[in-house]
């Protein structure tokens, strides 16, 4: 509670958040592989997730009892969508265990935030990610061996991370997403 210089009470700070939640998430693969004669092998897949999540919110705040703020309510609407196709082979040659992938990504992400605060959030990407594995065992029984690995990977920002409304937390702290947020690669 936030007292003036008389001692009366300015401000309050005891929050209450209705925070409901309805999310949906659909996902949907197909595989395929083929073993070769020689014993080599073909993977082959495409893979599509569709993720639909929608909160509407209401603060509340105590002055004797919990009254609503509706200056504080927003609606945030996000969708996600991914699809991907990959392919994979493994074998072994002169010795050497290998193992070569390619996946394909294509990301569309959207977002839009319904209060006094309005904001949207729109990104689509598509990223290649190879993988390489080579092994070479350096004796019969495999317990010593040489190995060199290559992938590329992507970490992508929460929903949490891109809703952009201000959470407030207390008449100081405030948190907040970002919408421009891109993926991490490593």
């Amino acid at each position: 509670v936030d007292f003036d210089a008389n001692g009366n009470i300015r401000s309050d700070t005891l929050f209450r958040l209705d925070y409901p939640s309805k999310a949906k998430i659909f996902t949907g693969d197909a595989k395929y592989n083929w073993i070769t004669k020689s014993g080599n092998n073909l993977s082959i897949g495409i893979k599509a997730t569709a993720t639909d999540i929608m909160n509407t919110n209401r603060y509340q705040v105590f002055h004797q009892a919990w009254m609503p703020m509706p200056a504080l309510d927003f609606q945030f609407n996000y969708e996600e969508r991914i699809y991907a196709t990959y392919a994979n082979y493994t074998g072994k040659w002169a010795q050497i265990d290998y193992q070569l992938g390619l996946r394909g990504e294509k990301s569309n992400i959207q977002g839009q935030l319904l209060s006094e605060q309005r904001d949207k959030l729109a990104q689509g990407y598509f990223n290649l990610f190879p993988s390489i594995f080579l092994k070479k065992n350096l004796n019969s029984q495999g317990s010593n061996y040489v190995s060199l690995t290559y992938n590329r990977r992507i970490k992508r920002p929460s929903y949490f991370d891109l809703n952009p409304y201000k959470y407030y937390i207390d008449n100081y702290s405030v948190q907040t997403g970002n919408p421009f947020l891109k993926p991490q690669f490593t």
